[in-house]
């Protein structure tokens, strides 16, 4: 395919910005030839960009797609004052209610919007207390549909206790292992990566941050972590 008639920022060593440029896309999707104009036969197929901005897709570092299905939420109770209550109110209270479809539909839903976007990769960190073992392979799922790429971790956090921290854990390692044992059989398509998640900074014990160090240690996986700092009320 060639894309005609484009306003292209090509990021690339030169930093080029082409007023009507043409980008040559082949049958596996690579971008070839990126030029003011390209050679091309009658047979070609061709799409005209009508002057639309033409450049390489964007990259989320860090989002939450379970929390897709949230905007707009109304509280039943006093709007929060601080971020402590907002994570208390809302964000706490919605990932222990996520179920299987929930974790699904979030995740798709988010990836279609981030698609219309530009955004063609993100790191997601996912929580799901009540649904942890598998959620994953889940979300995995909806990057697979929707064509996206990504990189997955599961947030370990002792905010729900010592066992729901532990299960934080081996998500994480169960996928990265998963992920390694198909780059070893070179099944690996590169559309997924696998992380080791810690969320929030102020969430985790140095007990919990010891277990999750040794159980990457052979794994050596990165580590996705959120480092939001503030204090919580003393019940937590």
């Amino acid at each position: 395919m060639i894309i005609t008639n484009a306003r292209i920022v090509t990021f690339d060593s030169r930093n080029r910005v082409l007023d009507s440029g043409e980008v040559e896309v082949s049958a596996t999707g690579a971008i070839g030839r990126v030029a003011n104009h390209i050679p091309w036969s009658s047979s070609e197929e061709v799409l005209d960009a009508r002057g639309r901005l033409l450049m390489p897709a964007l990259i989320n570092c860090h989002t939450h797609l379970y929390s897709t299905l949230a905007r707009g939420m109304a509280l039943p109770r006093r709007a929060p004052g601080n971020f402590p209550e907002i994570l208390e109110q809302l964000w706490w209270r919605l990932d222990r209610a996520l179920s299987s479809d929930d974790i699904y539909y979030s995740a798709l839903a988010g990836l279609v919007d981030y698609a219309k976007c530009g955004v063609a990769t993100l790191l997601d960190h996912h929580s799901s207390p009540n649904a942890c073992d598998g959620s994953l392979d889940i979300i995995e799922q909806a990057f697979r549909e929707a064509g996206l790429r990504g990189a997955l971790c599961y947030e370990t956090s002792d905010r729900n206790g010592p066992e729901s921290a532990l299960q934080g854990i081996g998500e994480n390692v169960r996928f990265i292992r998963k992920r390694a044992e198909k780059i070893k059989a070179k099944e690996n398509d590169n559309l997924i990566g696998a992380g080791f998640g810690l969320h929030a900074s102020f969430t985790l014990s140095d007990g919990t941050l010891r277990e999750a160090l040794a159980a990457n240690k052979r794994l050596h996986a990165p580590f996705h972590i959120d480092r939001k700092s503030t204090r919580l009320n003393s019940s937590h």
